[in-house]
């Protein structure tokens, strides 16, 4: 970190130019008001670094036991190894039916298309009908 902490003055003055060579191009225009901010933003990570320091700590008790976890997932893969053809032909049941569904939408939209001069007309009447509404 202290290799780090010379060159974050240097990164800092070139962010901004990343940020407008990045927005120079259309690309992630907004990238350059983030790097710009960038170089501000260092020393308040430099005082995470110890509290992840602890998270990583308190990980470490915790592995032992995922790793006891493992062999036991291990046994539950040939399991969902036997659900995958199932799942497959459920898919291939699921692709049929809306390859059906969608020939019954193109069959309701040409109903749906042939009905429109029909509300077309309709829609006129009720426009003439209207007219005779106060009498």
């Amino acid at each position: 970190s202290p290799v780090l902490g010379h060159f974050n003055p240097i990164l800092g003055k070139f962010s901004p130019i990343w940020g407008i060579s990045f927005g120079f191009w259309g690309i992630l225009s907004d990238f350059g008001v983030f790097s710009s901010f960038w170089g501000q933003f260092t020393p308040i990570l430099g005082h995470f670094i110890p509290i992840l320091g602890h998270f990583i700590l308190i990980w470490g008790h915790f592995s032992p036991i995922w790793e006891h976890f493992i062999p036991i997932l291990g046994h539950f893969f040939p399991i969902l190894s036997h659900f995958n053809p199932i799942m497959g032909h459920f898919s291939l049941v699921l692709g049929q039916f809306r390859v059906n569904l969608g020939q019954f939408g193109v069959i309701q939209g040409h109903f749906w298309l042939h009905l429109g001069p029909f509300w077309g007309h309709l829609g006129g009447f009720g426009l003439i009908l209207g007219h005779f509404g106060p009498f």
